[in-house]
């Protein structure tokens, strides 16, 4: 305290004195606030720096367990963090790749991109994405997409970065192989254009040898004609970039080139050697005399007797590729079936007679119409395409088309053909239409021509290639992205309500249950992957729920039941039950001593209308006493009413003092693989309806066939001050619910199982009830009716659910 001075002896000074002793105590309050204010302030910091910490904490554990790989990396390129996946993905150990330089890891054909790319970033540049090749430990090339974020101070020096990294290699390798199959269908397309237009035999073979050579960037291609000895041969036709030994120039003996191989040709079996050193001294040496390293040889035989090869030589070794070895067998079989077509035409006296060859011969889809526009011949391989309608030949070709195709795509086609006819122009092009004969949509490569027939008078030629099924299998790719995408999306959304419902029942250790959770949801995948989405066996489920408890599971838990498959479906609920199931059991049940047992059993009997049930028990014994709990958590929840929901099960549990007992009891149909695949009915709701009398609030209909999504949802509009409706888990119950209850607003998933909630919305469009769509998919994928809808994309954020609740009520 500041000392008063002494007291004044008139009465203005008293006045001045006592408002001078007034302020001195006001300042002193204000220092005493101040201190107060700067502890606070103290306290607030550090309490704020404690949350900083163990949200980083918190951070750093999540990222260990995403599904792309993460990697941090210094100013110098050397790792110091990763989480699992990346470790999983380059098959190292942490600690072998802790301190590794990341060029280490990368794979040559990426390394000059990626430290370009890494001195970018150093000096400042933006983040990028970069498609980049790493290296597992294994030596497989891994083809990846990665993204990187430079990592800076806060003064912006660059102290490294951040890498995220997804694993592109299947889906890469995929696309290389579709373009690799588009790759060789032009390739063998224009083999028949200049296989067609060659003047004689000699080149056709020529132009193959050429084209086969050019497209596997070979030097050396040939036809030999083998002599009836079987050893001698003549050069028949070849092309080289100016590198051809002397031996191959016109003639010589395969004898010569090494005994090896001559007799496999005389069997009929071909040769494709990616380095002649690896073959018998004798051979090699004949083949490095001559220059050669690799090359192949497909014999061709007639009446069982070798007459001729299509060779194929290089200075360098080569790896032969599947897809080379199939294209070169089909080179050989095309070009010869064109030479002996040229040689057979120069032998007939009749042009019709050569014609008709060549048509019927053909491996592609050809047909000839003429001046009459009459079909007069069509090949093997272009029947299948009219293969319904009879009769063909010598019918008006006018017919045949509208036969085949709707208008106004045949009435497009008939004008092409008679346009050609007349003019001579000839026109080419690529279809994918639905046809008017069959319920089916085939694609077509196809060519039309003018030709003069042997009756001197004009005629149209059409050649074409079906590739439907090439079409079909990239539809194919797209639809499974799409619902990888999807099944991503709805994992993601079982995550975050397992998240949701784990923090809200056990926050003391949240990160230890959700973990092992996770852990459960990762087993039961693995299963469904490995099933290909297929059924589980339910022995196999079992173990996979009890693998990371240890040794125990072999001696201390039985297993008996028949061998039955679990619907893909049913599974992950059935799977996650007997987690936490187990995870109790080692807690506080039969496994936490070194006693106690645990009994799973199961059985199929029928009831009384003679239809299949499921019965399971898990019963333990020999372990501590026990006694019902206190608190229900999200495990009771997961092993009552969301197995319930479900799998339309009578759950039941009992918490005996000899230990805790479990069954259930349900049909087997949407259970069992093989029973009746109708999706079950609910047998409960994870939140009960309530009569609007009840409460006076808005009521919400929620439609959702995964359980944890639905319960989450229908926690989250319950706490937000709605009366829940449901969850149903199927069209048929919702519209029950909807007939019984009605609603103010209604929350659906798109997709329920095997149906959408087209018809549940039909009802709530009838009503003009306002309801909310929520899936994986991408609008565009969504059925007609649904796609204006509000729609909300799996993960839901709860904040975004309520929102347009809100405003769909006008609120």
């Amino acid at each position: 305290m500041i000392p008063m001075p002494d007291a004044p002896t008139t009465a203005p000074s008293v006045a001045r004195d006592s408002a001078f002793e007034q302020q001195l105590r006001d300042m002193n309050e204000a220092l005493l606030l101040s201190s107060v204010r700067q502890h606070e302030l103290r306290e607030q910091a550090q309490k704020a720096e404690a949350s900083l910490r163990e949200s980083e904490a918190q951070l750093s554990r999540l990222l260990k367990q995403s599904p792309a790989g993460i990697v941090q990396i210094d100013a110098d390129g050397r790792i110091v963090r990763v989480n699992d996946r990346w470790l999983q993905m380059l098959g190292y150990s942490e600690s072998e790749m802790l301190g590794m330089n990341v060029i280490e890891l990368t794979h040559p054909s990426s390394v000059e991109a990626t430290l370009e790319a890494f001195g970018r970033l150093a000096k400042g540049g933006p983040d990028f994405q970069i498609d980049k090749n790493y290296r597992r430990k294994d030596g497989v090339m891994l083809r990846c997409s990665s993204n990187f974020a430079a990592l800076r101070d806060a003064q912006g020096n660059y102290q490294g970065l951040l890498a995220i990294v997804l694993d592109m290699t299947k889906r890469l390798d995929a696309e290389d192989q579709l373009r690799e199959s588009e790759h060789q269908q032009r390739f063998l397309l224009e083999l028949s254009d200049r296989l067609r237009s060659a003047a004689d035999a000699t080149a056709a073979m020529t132009a193959a040898a050429e084209l086969f050579a050019r497209y596997c960037g070979l030097p050396l291609a040939q036809y030999l004609i083998i002599d009836p000895d079987g050893d001698h041969f003549e050069v028949s036709a070849s092309y080289s970039d100016g590198w051809l030994p002397a031996a191959l120039r016109q003639s010589g003996r395969l004898s010569d080139h090494g005994p090896d191989w001559a007799p496999q040709f005389h069997n009929g079996e071909s040769v494709f050697s990616d380095d002649h050193d690896d073959r018998a001294e004798a051979d090699a040496t004949a083949s490095r005399a001559l220059g050669i390293r690799s090359g192949s040889a497909v014999p061709l035989l007639r009446d069982g007797r070798l007459f001729a090869l299509f060779t194929t030589a290089s200075t360098e070794p080569r790896r032969w590729t599947a897809s080379e070895k199939a294209l070169q067998h089909e080179v050989a079989q095309r070009t010869w079936a064109e030479v002996e077509r040229s040689r057979a035409e120069q032998g007939l006296q009749a042009a019709h007679d050569t014609f008709r060859q060549l048509v019927d011969r053909s491996p592609f889809g050809l047909y000839v119409i003429n001046a009459d526009f009459r079909l007069i011949q069509i090949s093997e391989g272009g029947r299948r395409a009219f293969a319904n309608v009879r009769p063909l030949i010598g019918r008006d070709f006018a017919e045949v088309v509208r036969a085949v195709w709707p208008a106004p795509f045949a009435a497009e086609v008939i004008e092409h053909f008679r346009l050609t006819l007349a003019t001579g122009e000839p026109y080419k092009a690529e279809t994918n239409e639905r046809r008017a004969d069959i319920e089916a949509t085939e694609a077509y490569d196809w060519k039309i021509e003018r030709v003069i027939l042997p009756d001197h008078r004009f005629g149209v030629v059409c050649h074409f290639y079906d590739f439907t099924e090439r079409k079909r299998q990239e539809e194919h790719i797209k639809l499974l992205m799409g619902e990888v995408n999807h099944r991503s999306k709805n994992m993601l959304t079982v995550v975050q309500a397992i998240a949701k419902r784990t923090i809200a029942t056990q926050p003391e250790n949240f990160i230890e249950r959700f973990g092992q959770r996770i852990q459960a949801l990762v087993a039961n995948q693995d299963l469904l992957v490995k099933s290909e989405w297929k059924a589980v066996p339910i022995g196999e489920l079992i173990l996979s729920q009890l693998a990371h408890f240890g040794d125990a599971r072999d001696t201390r838990v039985a297993l008996d039941g028949p061998p039955v498959d679990i619907a893909a479906l049913a599974s992950q609920t059935l799977g996650m039950a007997l987690h936490e199931l187990a995870t109790n059991a080692v807690k506080y049940g039969a496994l936490s001593n070194e006693a106690g047992r645990v009994a799973i059993s199961w059985r199929l009997r029928p009831d009384a209308a003679g239809k299949a049930r499921f019965k399971m028990s898990w019963i333990e014994s020999g372990g501590p006493p026990v006694a019902k709990p206190t608190r229900h958590g999200f495990g009771s929840t997961v092993t009552g009413s969301i197995i319930k929901m479900s799998l339309n099960c009578d759950a039941k549990i009992d918490f005996a003092p000899t230990g805790l007992v479990w069954r259930i009891d349900c049909p087997a149909a949407g259970l069992i693989e093989g029973s009746a695949m109708s999706a079950p009915e609910p047998n409960g709701a994870a939140v009960k309806e309530q009569p609007a009398q009840a409460s006076g609030r808005r009521r919400v209909l929620v439609v959702e066939d995964e359980p944890l999504i639905a319960m989450d949802i229908a926690h989250t509009l319950a706490e937000a001050g709605y009366d829940v409706i449901g969850p149903a888990n199927s069209v048929t119950a919702a519209l029950a619910l909807i007939a019984r209850s009605g609603c103010d607003a209604a929350v659906l998933d798109v997709n329920l199982g095997a149906e959408t909630a087209e018809l549940v919305v039909r009802e709530l469009i009838r009503r003009g009830t306002p309801f909310i769509a929520t899936s994986g998919y991408t609008r565009e994928q969504q059925p007609e009716l649904m796609r204006t809808a509000p729609l909300l994309g799996k993960p839901v954020k709860h904040e975004l659910l309520i929102a347009e609740i809100e405003r769909c009520l006008g609120r």
